[in-house]
């Protein structure tokens, strides 16, 4: 062995060794109030923080957004011409509708009800038969 690798075995089996000493942090071996001295702590978090990161950026994550964003894409299309549709639907079922309105108006223009549309033709006399409230004094 080399004396640097002699010297990190040395520098290693010291620090394992003080990490299981009470009064001293389990990761560096220095002496800490608490278990993981506040420096270990900041810096396996900044650790996590990296390693998240690159993990964000990574060519399959960056592969899998994209794929997700395409089929979001083609969600929304669907979306759109579902909306589309269903407008036509509504438009062409109140445009029927109207129709069939106009339609009864003009045959009722046109037909058996023409009476009613333009004025009722009968008399004052009939109506007088058939309710007292038409009756008539002969004042007219």
């Amino acid at each position: 062995m080399t004396p640097d690798m002699e010297r990190a075995h040395r520098f290693w089996a010291k620090q394992k060794a003080d990490a299981k000493l009470p009064g001293h942090c389990c990761r560096c071996g220095k002496e800490s109030v608490e278990r993981t001295c506040p420096r270990c702590k900041q810096y396996y978090k900044d650790v996590r923080l990296r390693k998240a990161m690159s993990d964000a950026f990574s060519p399959q994550s960056v592969r899998a957004l994209l794929r997700r964003v395409a089929s979001l894409e083609l969600a929304v299309s669907r979306l759109q011409l579902s909306g589309r549709s269903a407008y036509k639907r509504g438009y062409s079922a109140g445009h029927e509708n109207t129709q069939r309105r106009l339609r009864y108006r003009l045959e009722g223009l046109r037909g058996e009800h023409a009476a009613h549309r333009v004025g009722c033709k009968t008399s004052y006399e009939e109506l007088a038969q058939l309710n007292h409230a038409y009756e008539r004094s002969d004042e007219r």
